[in-house]
């Protein structure tokens, strides 16, 4: 349906007593392709997805999905519905968020950061953040992908990068060191490297399929290779975990010594290229009471970590 008038004539019939939840559920479906994990994302029986999508194929009189083996396949004229639904979607969450309450220290503020700081430095904030603000409700997302901001996936997001998405406010919190780290049993057992050549003697933890850690090796003048690392693992909680238990020698932010004793930086000054930390959040929500606060407490929290 790429014939202007045709375009034309599916905004005038989106645009008339379309409800949104319908709109909605035709979202889910299309992005999890099937109605029972539409219905688990909408909190809905998988009945009333396909009532919803019957009533908009009766909207548009004609079929939205196409079973298959695969899931629900998009119709052609699904496939031209789905960008202005997801305009309506990016609408609806924008009314969503200019409404919400501007000048109350109350309500939910969802925190998505990275596995690692969610695991290791956020859950002590949390702690101090409800103290001081009891009324506000915390939900933290650990993740190491980009949750959307406009669509409310996050209030607040802490990414190891600059965040780029359009109509966010962004700080960089500063720069996240790295270093190789061990526990003390491990380092009693096997003794301390004393260079940097003395890492191939040792038990190394890397990731699998990720070749960041390779690939900062390599360009420090060290030859390493994937068989260097006896321990391998893409979760960033489970990384960590894996240090602390003696698993070997690993690389981490150096944020993770100031909650764990029992860790030691193997290398002070080892060569490796900090990550940024930035604190982002969409700014038609920025400045609500609730979301500031969090936003004011992560900062003054974080910082200190990173000095």
């Amino acid at each position: 349906m790429d014939n202007p008038k045709n375009l034309q004539k599916l905004y005038t019939i989106m645009n008339t007593s379309l409800d949104w939840t319908l709109i909605r559920t035709f979202l889910a479906v299309a992005e999890t392709g099937s109605f029972s994990a539409a219905a688990r994302d909408l909190t809905l029986s998988q009945p009333t997805i396909g009532r919803h999508i019957a009533q908009l194929e009766d909207h548009f009189g004609a079929p939205l999905f196409e079973r298959s083996h695969k899931g629900h396949l998009l119709t052609p004229i699904a496939r031209d519905i789905l960008p202005m639904a997801e305009h309506m979607r990016v609408a609806m969450d924008s009314i969503n968020m200019t409404t919400r309450p501007q000048n109350q220290l109350s309500g939910t503020v969802r925190i998505t950061a990275s596995i690692f700081v969610a695991h290791f430095i956020l859950p002590r904030i949390v702690a101090e953040i409800r103290g001081d603000n009891p009324d506000i409700a915390i939900e933290v997302i650990p993740s190491d992908h980009t949750e959307n901001l406009l669509r409310r996936e996050a209030d607040i997001a802490l990414r190891m990068y600059r965040p780029t998405q359009l109509d966010t406010i962004a700080r960089k919190l500063g720069d996240v060191q790295m270093a190789a780290v061990a526990s003390r049993p491990y380092l009693s057992r096997y003794g301390h490297p004393k260079s940097a050549d003395d890492l191939a003697n040792h038990c190394l933890i890397g990731y699998d399929r990720n070749t960041q850690i390779i690939d900062q090796m390599t360009q420090n003048g060290i030859p390493a290779t994937r068989d260097w690392f006896g321990v391998r693992c893409d979760d960033g909680a489970l990384y960590a975990q894996m240090i602390q238990a003696g698993c070997g020698i690993g690389f981490c932010p150096k944020m993770i010594l100031a909650t764990d004793t029992n860790l030691i930086d193997v290398f002070e000054g080892l060569p490796i290229p900090p990550l940024e930390m930035w604190i982002a959040a969409h700014e038609s929500i920025y400045k609500t009471q609730a979301v500031k606060a969090v936003w004011d407490h992560l900062t003054r929290s974080i910082i200190p970590l990173l000095s």
